[in-house]
């Protein structure tokens, strides 16, 4: 398998840095400069996920904080009436 390399300059510090994080993990730092950028585009993507989860709860009207404690109750309570009105009520008539 032939793979391309690049050279990577860094500034000592951030090497020492990487080597010691390694060292700790027992494993070597070009593998844990991959599990560092595997971890930075799990994190972007979660990111994007949430933003994409907190416009979806937007455009549906938010999730109505402020409301009274027995408002959100009784809110809840409805909504469940509904699903059970819709999905389960034909089964007990």
């Amino acid at each position: 398998m032939d793979t391309e390399l690049v050279t990577l300059q860094l500034p000592a510090r951030l090497y020492e840095q990487l080597q010691e994080l390694a060292t700790q993990e027992h494993t070597d730092l070009v593998s844990k400069l991959a599990q560092l950028v595997t971890n930075a585009y799990q994190r972007k993507t979660w990111l994007q996920d949430l933003t994409l989860l907190r416009q979806q709860i937007k455009d549906e009207g938010g999730l109505r904080l402020g409301e009274t404690k027995e408002r959100a109750i009784a809110q809840l309570h409805q909504t469940r009436q509904e699903i059970f009105e819709t999905e389960y009520a034909h089964l007990y008539r």
